[in-house]
């Protein structure tokens, strides 16, 4: 089936590296001057790819945090993904990065295929999707759904069932007519369910493959300080920042998944202060200590606090969604190394009834499932179960 692109932004060429080539224009120059001590690189030229000389998703992120440093321009770590070679990432940095239309992103340039779209977890990063639009470039288009209220524009949803309908009225915005093929991560895959539900019933077909849909702890979620700092943490703050934190049991398997940070880190505020302030005043404090260090990606105050809302809310319709049985159960991939938690289990939504999911493990934690070497069992997944 066709797309009907003019519904979606176009996304930038990549590239190829024909030979080192000099950067040429002083945005080229400054960009090439950060990438080369981002990557310890001694020679970047503007033909280079960010992603081939070593670049990952964390540096992604610091790299948009020293970028509004030194150059005073906000890019998104998306724009990271879909434009990285320094040329063209240097150019994007002249003019305003393209937008979604509406809340659908498409993550790679394929025209033809069934497409797939990707509902990201409860922090709606699209980032998550990158690696597997990738890999599928040439196969079939993939996009990403973003979850209203993202921008501050609008309040978000309150119930998993009000953000399926939504994305669903943006699916068929896109794509008026089926087959439809749906892909949700972590709380996402909680809004996959729903789609695939509202789908079938409306007699389309529909498949749909859930990557690790387990829920966090709701006790993460005992207070809004906690659950901003797990935020906080999940767009780059590194979770050792906040003194104090280690210490809270409620967030324990929080920080067994956090990477360790590097020799001599100190942390920049106490847990205790920020308990003293209100909300807003832990978001602006927050937001400053860590774009100041270049933690969120040059993520603004506003994005920032828009984000939180829907992460709060999207956490709190999820504990409160109770999965029914589709027509087959829906295949779903589970990370096998994610930290055990005696107090809690994040299989919990899917075991209500039976016939709800077909798990199969992956060796991969929740962290690492969308991403090489496990992303392989997650394309074998596409192509048997998304055919």
């Amino acid at each position: 089936g066709k797309i009907d692109r003019k519904a979606l932004p176009a996304i930038a060429a990549s590239g190829e590296d024909a030979g080192f080539e000099a950067p040429q224009t002083d945005a080229e120059r400054r960009l090439a001057a950060i990438w080369r001590e981002l990557l310890g690189k001694d020679r970047v030229g503007r033909g280079d790819n960010f992603f081939e000389l070593g670049g990952d998703s964390l540096l992604a992120t610091r790299l948009v945090g020293k970028i509004h440093q030194a150059c005073g321009v906000e890019l998104s770590v998306l724009s990271v993904y879909t434009m990285p070679v320094l040329s063209a990432m240097a150019r994007s940095m002249a003019q305003p990065a393209p937008r979604a239309d509406g809340l659908v992103l498409a993550l790679n340039g394929t025209r033809e295929g069934t497409p797939l779209f990707c509902i990201p977890g409860a922090e709606g990063s699209p980032v998550t999707f990158h690696e597997l639009a990738t890999r599928l470039e040439g196969v079939r288009p993939v996009f990403a759904l973003a979850y209203p209220g993202m921008a501050g524009d609008e309040a978000p949803m309150a119930t998993v069932e009000d953000t399926a309908r939504r994305l669903l009225a943006e699916v068929r915005r896109v794509r008026p007519a089926g087959p439809y093929r749906l892909a949700g991560f972590c709380v996402g895959g909680l809004v996959a369910h729903a789609m695939a539900k509202e789908l079938e019933a409306g007699g389309e077909d529909v498949r749909c493959l859930l990557l690790d849909a387990q829920l966090l702890p709701e006790r993460f979620m005992a207070s809004e300080l906690y659950a901003l700092c797990l935020y906080m943490v999940m767009n780059g703050m590194p979770a050792q920042a906040v003194a104090g934190l280690d210490g809270v049991r409620e967030l324990d398997s929080l920080m067994q998944m956090a990477k360790a940070p590097a020799p001599g880190f100190e942390p920049v505020i106490s847990l205790e202060r920020l308990a003293a302030m209100d909300t807003d005043g832990r978001i602006v404090t927050l937001h400053a200590e860590c774009t100041g260090r270049g933690w969120l990606g040059g993520m603004s105050l506003a994005r920032l606090k828009g984000g939180f809302k829907v992460f709060l809310a999207n956490m709190r319709a999820s504990y409160r969604y109770r999965p029914l049985p589709t027509a087959r159960p829906l295949p779903f991939l589970r990370a096998a190394e994610n930290p055990e938690d005696p107090l809690y289990d994040p299989m919990s939504p899917w075991k209500g009834q039976p016939g709800l999911a077909d798990v199969r493990d992956v060796a991969a934690s929740h962290l690492t499932i969308l991403h090489a070497p496990a992303l392989d069992a997650v394309l074998d997944a596409c192509a048997r179960e998304l055919a």
